[in-house]
């Protein structure tokens, strides 16, 4: 039908598109055109051309990874991306299950194999998040790299208990040994050193719980509950602090973990690199 639905065709659809032309004409019974009668051409205007970020050999190399993880670990489902840092451009992006673009005459209907995970579909980054919580606690000054704290691997927040995965501890434990040992423990005491007021402060400014703003359709905004929401309770602060109770997609992961590798500043990501106009101008992003 000539329309985007999806993806990067859906996003700059109405520049894609360009526009159709017109002829107008006296024909005869036959279809035939009469050459006397009135005629009139307005030719069509082809769209623009977009130009991806997407590098080819990043991209074979994202399949095959993604391809050969899922078949090791049993996994139905899984995403990849890659970014770089600077720029927010997305140099590489696989989901599985997915399509062949080639052979949608043979899809009867719109499955799980048409979503795009990477922005689409949430769920619990777990500990990938104690890098947010860390860097919230080292900017806010909160902790040092040598800070120590002493908290047991079991532990009881405002009467809930949380363990640490190994359920050891480690005592003197530095900051950066809670990144080492990925410890909960650990997590919790920067994100109750912090507070949450602090703390999702910091969720908000990584980008969480809000669309990115990359142009793909479909994007969600992922789910966060912050102190004075409803169904929010204090043992939530620590559950989140390791990347539990909070839903994330893998675009806001990636682009999060970008900032911390920018020096701090956020970026937008994206999958076009360039417009190119049908008379020869180009937007670069």
């Amino acid at each position: 039908d000539v329309v985007g639905l999806a993806g990067i065709e859906a996003w700059y659809d109405d520049l894609l598109r360009g526009q159709p032309g017109l002829v107008q004409k006296y024909v005869d019974a036959l279809g035939r055109r009469i050459p006397i009668g009135k005629y009139s051409m307005q030719p069509a205007e082809h769209g623009a051309t977009v130009t991806l970020a997407i590098d080819r050999t990043i991209q074979h190399i994202v399949e095959q990874e993604l391809d050969a993880a899922l078949d090791k670990f049993a996994g139905e489902s899984g995403s990849i991306v890659v970014t770089n840092p600077q720029s927010g451009e997305i140099l590489g992006l696989a989901n599985r299950p997915t399509f062949n673009p080639g052979l949608m005459h043979q899809y009867g209907a719109v499955g799980p194999e048409f979503q795009n995970r990477a922005c689409g579909l949430i769920y619990d980054p777990g500990s990938t998040f104690k890098l947010i919580t860390m860097a919230a606690g080292l900017d806010t000054g909160a902790v040092q790299p040598d800070s120590v704290h002493n908290l047991p691997g079991t532990v009881e927040y405002h009467g809930q208990e949380f363990k640490n995965w190994d359920e050891r501890t480690y005592p003197n434990q530095t900051m950066t040994s809670v990144l080492q040992h990925s410890s909960n423990t650990g997590a919790i005491h920067i994100a109750d050193t912090i507070g949450s007021k602090s703390f999702y402060e910091y969720v908000d400014r990584f980008g969480f719980g809000a669309l990115t703003g990359i142009d793909l359709r479909g994007e969600v905004e992922g789910i966060v509950r912050r102190r004075g929401d409803p169904g929010w309770f204090l043992p939530d602060l620590a559950s989140n602090s390791f990347g539990q109770g909070i839903s994330v997609t893998p675009v806001q992961m990636a682009a999060a973990i970008g900032a911390i590798a920018n020096n701090g500043v956020l970026m937008r990501p994206r999958v076009a690199r360039a417009i190119t106009y049908p008379d020869g101008r180009q937007h670069l992003f």
